[in-house]
């Protein structure tokens, strides 16, 4: 919980007005498969081992979380995180606490794993009624040479030490702007992945309209997940890192939100894909200047014709979704996917690629019984933003003061408005669409 978390206190401000207390705490021929295109190697090919920077909220609002008569969720679920770390780079980890500023820790990764209270060894340093987000998220940010992920895990209830009790629409809005401005530089070359899960939480919980109360039951808390893009692309898609990114089996897991670059991903048009459906060539100019560049990428479709039998036009696309921390269901959904056409194209079927080494990770039909006589046009798909997801709009709240609501236990005071302020510096333009592809057809 990030700072407002003490008992009432007055603090200066100004000519002595009283500020808020701090805090606790994504020709037709008999079809044969497909070839995989050449590709340049991905960026993450030169990304060192992964290692991991674990930064640790220490705060009176985080310590219920370790408290005796807990479930345990909380530690297992780091502790899972570190042991998939130290396998693939052993003794890698690093270790930090973070409050009023951000601490390294003088503790080996054994002591991590044999501790039965993580917040014992964190408690004597820095200040625990104050969290200093700002500065904690841009120290996380700065310090990202390739090769590290960065994790920060925290209840993510932000207050800065401005705010006070009783103006929450402001202080919503604070949380929005703040977090806009800590992202807009780091959204150009870092990726942010904000992991959701719930532990037993038995001890006070600080609100700022509601005061300190009693609290035992599921909270929810946070691991933000921060790596420069190569090195995130690394953990979501090399082999060698299969174990790390296995978020979802977490103790406690429930949901996660990815921030991630915006340009568009590989892709190329798998000519003699078993789907596709009609006749279509590579357009000579493309041809032309792939020998030249080393390149076999299919972007530009000559003599395109529907197949006879049934009008239809399949063009399939393979595409690399690897970097995209989304949900599979998500990726493999035609309806995630907008397409602009004059032919009414329609993505008819996504699916997973099988087999390594192939520079893309799904293919995508898109497919039409429409097709125009002739004349060159594009025919564009993009993988659809949705923002905020449904999750996020349930988790975030403008109040938690009410520990007893049946909804306390999913979720944080203004989680929304944290996540939007992100979205905004990752997504200034508002784009609808993580990303836009376009095919060329002529005929």
């Amino acid at each position: 919980m990030l700072s407002w978390r003490l008992l009432p206190v007055l603090l200066l401000l100004g000519c002595g007005g009283s500020g808020p207390p701090k805090k606790y705490g994504s020709t037709e021929t008999t079809p044969t498969a497909g070839t995989a295109p050449a590709a340049t190697a991905p960026a993450s090919a030169s990304v060192p081992p992964l290692h991991l920077r674990l930064y640790l909220e220490s705060s009176a609002s985080m310590f219920p979380y370790e408290a005796p008569g807990t479930d345990g969720q909380f530690k297992a679920a780091l502790q899972n995180l570190v042991d998939n770390f130290e396998g693939v780079r052993a003794n890698g980890t690093q270790f930090y606490t973070v409050n009023d500023a951000v601490y390294p820790l003088k503790i080996s990764t054994s002591q991590f794993i044999r501790t039965n209270d993580l917040f014992s060894l964190t408690r004597a340093v820095g200040d625990s009624k104050f969290t200093d987000f700002e500065k904690i998220f841009r120290e996380v940010l700065r310090d990202l040479p390739e090769g590290r992920v960065s994790v920060l895990v925290s209840d993510l209830i932000y207050s800065d030490k401005f705010m006070l009790p009783g103006t929450g629409q402001k202080n919503l809005n604070a949380i929005q702007s703040l977090m806009q401005n800590v992202f807009a530089g780091a959204a150009k070359n870092t990726s942010l992945l904000i992991v959701k899960a719930q532990a037993g939480f038995k001890g006070p919980f600080f609100s700022i309209t509601g005061g300190k109360k009693m609290y035992e039951g599921d909270r929810p808390y946070y691991l933000c997940i921060a790596a420069r893009h190569a090195t995130m692309r690394a953990l979501l898609t090399k082999p060698e890192n299969e174990t790390l990114r296995r978020f979802d089996q977490l103790p406690g897991y429930q949901n996660q939100l990815f921030f991630g670059p915006d340009e568009a991903p590989f892709y190329t048009v798998l000519l003699r894909d078993p789907a596709q459906k009609g006749r279509m060539v590579q357009e000579s100019g493309e041809m032309q200047g792939n020998k030249k560049a080393g390149s076999t990428v299919v972007r530009r479709l000559d003599d395109v014709e529907p197949s006879p039998a049934g009008k239809e036009l399949a063009v399939v696309v393979g595409v690399d979704l690897g970097g995209y921390a989304l949900p599979e269901a998500t990726k493999t959904d035609p309806a995630s996917y907008a397409v602009g056409s004059g032919e009414n194209f329609k993505v008819k079927k996504v699916e997973a690629a099988g087999g390594s080494g192939l520079p893309y990770t799904h293919k995508l039909v898109l497919s039409t019984t429409e097709p125009r006589a002739g004349g060159q046009r594009d025919v564009t798909v993009g993988l659809k933003r949705v923002f905020p997801p449904a999750w996020v709009r349930s988790t975030g709240v403008g109040d938690d003061s009410n520990v007893g609501a049946a909804s306390f236990s999913k979720t944080t005071f203004g989680f929304t408005n944290l996540t939007q302020g992100i979205e905004n510096a990752y997504n200034p333009n508002q784009r609808p669409e993580h990303f836009r592809l376009t095919i060329s057809l002529n005929n």
